[in-house]
């Protein structure tokens, strides 16, 4: 059973109209550099509209609009990148774009996807073999658009793809990056490769006599 209440922004009580900074039902708009509409107040964390609801994002979210108010910086928060974790059994987690997403923005999405049991050793580290990795990124360019997992280790699998996300990295040069073996890394260096050479189905077959 998954129970999702929900959270409301918690803004009734900061007098915001006296401070002539707007807000809506989703919160309080900001610009990237998390400035409102009045110049030098900021918002962030879960009063902010449109953002992701988590502990980790008030927290560099802080870092940064400090650091923007105090020291004249324009940090901007991306909100393309953003991991989480649902805490499931299995548990859930993802960073970025959905396939839907992707598509409903128009980009031309190509997926790659690796199961934790055709990779060998990932199931006897864990333990648990059941469960895959999904990289999603646009066709041509190789740009990463998001990662979403299943699975033990799960959330230590897309922190990787957030990394290389944050990075710039396409598809290609994140698949060049060597994996620890045994590991769970080894099932996202597979998911990010055009092809797994080890996996029989993508071995070309020989002519009769050939």
């Amino acid at each position: 059973m998954l129970l999702a209440a929900g959270m409301v922004p918690a803004v009734d009580d900061l007098a915001l109209e006296t401070a002539g900074v707007a807000d809506d039902r989703h919160g309080i708009p900001t610009d990237p550099t998390l400035r409102t509409n009045v110049e030098h107040i900021y918002a962030i964390g879960d009063v902010r509209a449109g953002a992701y609801q988590l502990s980790p994002v008030a927290t560099k979210q802080g870092t940064m609009a400090a650091g923007n108010a105090l020291r004249g910086e324009q940090a901007a928060f991306d909100d393309r990148i953003v991991p989480y974790l649902v805490g499931l059994t299995p548990p859930v987690a993802g960073v970025g774009l959905t396939e839907d997403q992707a598509r409903d923005q128009g980009l031309t999405v190509e997926v790659r996807r690796q199961d934790y049991r055709d990779v060998c050793p990932v199931g006897n580290v864990v333990g648990e073999p059941d469960g895959f990795v999904k990289v999603l990124a646009e066709a041509g360019s190789g740009r990463i658009l998001g990662a979403h997992a299943v699975g033990a280790g799960s959330l230590e699998l897309i922190q990787a793809v957030a990394f290389a996300m944050t990075g710039g990295l396409t598809l290609a040069q994140a698949a060049g990056t060597l994996s620890v073996f045994p590991g769970l890394s080894q099932a996202l260096q597979h998911a990010l490769m055009p092809k797994p050479i080890h996996d029989p189905r993508y071995v070309p077959r020989r002519p009769p006599g050939g």
